[in-house]
């Protein structure tokens, strides 16, 4: 009976992980998805939001924010539904299987990004 408690449990977290993502991955009328809207605002304490700019280059799936990190020498990457932390010697990547909602990949970007910029 475990096990298919189990099963169970598994297939409810992953049908509401696709809800909680699918509801932040549409296009905005600005090109942008709600995702990286909602990525951006929740930045908004450690990165200006005027420090992001659109790069078409690095996403096939559309356009990607890149801001840099302060002077660090490292630039946060906000793609359709998920983000990163890139530079020298740096590569960490928020991808949303990593989490069951955007929230939390927003709450640990957010944590990451003010922990490289101190």
């Amino acid at each position: 009976m475990a096990l298919i408690d189990w099963i169970a449990q598994e297939r409810r977290r992953i049908h509401e992980h696709f809800e909680a993502f699918s509801a932040v991955e549409g296009r905005q009328p600005d090109g942008l998805t709600l995702f990286q809207h909602q990525a951006m605002d929740a930045l908004a304490p450690v990165i200006p939001q005027q420090s992001f700019h659109r790069d078409a280059s690095k996403d096939t799936s559309g356009e990607v924010l890149v801001a840099p990190l302060g002077n660090t020498g490292l630039h946060v990457n906000i793609f359709s539904n998920y983000s990163g932390i890139f530079g020298p010697q740096t590569n960490v990547w928020m991808e949303d299987w990593d989490f069951h909602t955007p929230r939390e990949l927003y709450a640990t970007l957010v944590k990451e990004v003010a922990s490289r910029a101190a």
